[in-house]
C-alpha cells in the first residue's frame, strides 16, 4: 500500500517536472545567434535574466527528474521481491474462480430442482392454510352453535323460570310442564 502511494507521488512529481519543462520557451533553449544579435539594451538584459532563470529551472528540474528516476528504480527493484507472492496470489485467485464457476454450474442444475421443490412447498403451504381455515371455520361454527344453544336454554329458562305451582322442568322439551296428578280423574269425564 505504501509502495503504491510512493509510486503515485513519484508519478505526480514527474508530471509536474514535465509541465515545468514545457513552460520554458523553446527560444531560450536553442541558440539562435541572429535573434540574439538583434537584441539591444534592456531587451538583451531582460532576455539574459529570463534565460538565466530558465537555466536555473532546468538544473532544478533535472535534479528532480534524476531523484524521481532513482526512487522509481529502487521501487522497481523492491517490487521484484513481491513477484513470487503475487504469482501465488494469482494462482489462488484462479483456483477460486474455477471453484466459483463450478458452483455456478451446480446452481444452474439446482435451479430446475429448486423451482419444482418451491412449487411443491407452496402447494403444501396453501393446502395447510386451506385446511387450517376450514378447521377454524368448523370450530367457529361449533362454538356459535353451542353459544346459540346456551342462549336458547338461558332464554327458555329465564322465561320459564316463572314456573307456576305444580310445574316441573322437562329436559327433553326444555320447558316447564304441569305434573299430572294420578289421583285426579277429571280426564275420564
Amino acid at each position: 500500500h505504501i509502495h503504491l502511494q510512493h509510486t503515485s507521488t513519484l508519478s505526480q512529481t514527474y508530471n509536474t517536472s514535465l509541465a515545468t519543462l514545457s513552460s520554458i520557451p523553446p527560444s531560450h533553449l536553442q541558440l539562435d545567434e541572429t535573434a540574439i544579435d538583434e537584441l539591444v539594451g534592456n531587451e538583451l538584459l531582460t532576455t539574459h535574466e529570463e534565460v538565466l532563470a530558465d537555466l536555473s529551472t532546468l538544473k532544478t528540474t533535472r535534479a528532480t527528474l534524476l531523484e524521481t528516476a532513482q526512487a522509481q528504480y529502487e521501487l522497481e527493484k523492491e517490487v521484484v521481491r513481491y513477484l513470487p507472492w503475487l504469482k501465488g496470489g494469482m494462482k489462488v485467485d484462479e483456483d477460486e474462480v474455477k471453484f466459483c464457476n463450478g458452483l455456478l454450474e451446480k446452481l444452474e442444475l439446482l435451479k430446475v430442482i429448486h423451482a419444482d421443490a418451491k412449487a411443491v412447498r407452496d402447494k403444501k403451504r396453501d393446502d395447510e392454510a386451506r385446511q387450517k381455515a376450514l378447521e377454524e371455520a368448523e370450530a367457529r361454527r361449533r362454538e356459535e352453535e353451542e353459544e346459540r344453544k346456551r342462549s336458547l336454554e338461558d332464554a327458555m329458562k329465564s322465561k320459564e323460570m316463572e314456573a307456576k305451582p305444580g310445574m316441573v322442568w322437562n329436559k327433553q322439551l326444555r320447558e316447564y310442564q304441569y305434573l299430572h296428578d294420578h289421583t285426579e280423574e277429571s280426564w275420564r269425564d
